[in-house]
């Protein structure tokens, strides 16, 4: 499996709010080729696409991705359990 970036676009232009594994709420503003901008209580934050693509990467390859604190250890610190949480709406995690 591969993560499709317009797909990524379309579900969050669709249903921008998400929420992360604890049940926190947060929406995906601006999406570019290499950025999600998410729209959070302490501001403007970035996930970008490489390690997403990174996280699926490893998934394909057989590591298990199961919570924030996998992502941050497999693949980055950035916006963890925002991150997770985004794998999770497209499929790559349950």
């Amino acid at each position: 499996m591969k993560l499709d970036w317009d797909k990524v676009k379309e579900r969050y232009k669709k249903e921008p709010i998400t929420f992360t594994k604890e049940g926190d709420k947060f929406q995906v503003g601006k999406i570019t080729e290499t950025v999600l901008f998410l729209d959070l209580p302490c501001g403007e934050k970035i996930i970008r696409r490489k390690y997403l693509e990174k996280a699926v990467e490893l998934i394909n390859k057989g590591k298990i991705i199961s919570s924030p604190e996998d992502y941050i250890n497999l693949v980055n610190d950035e916006r963890s359990t925002n991150a997770w949480a985004i794998l999770r709406d497209m499929g790559f995690i349950k």
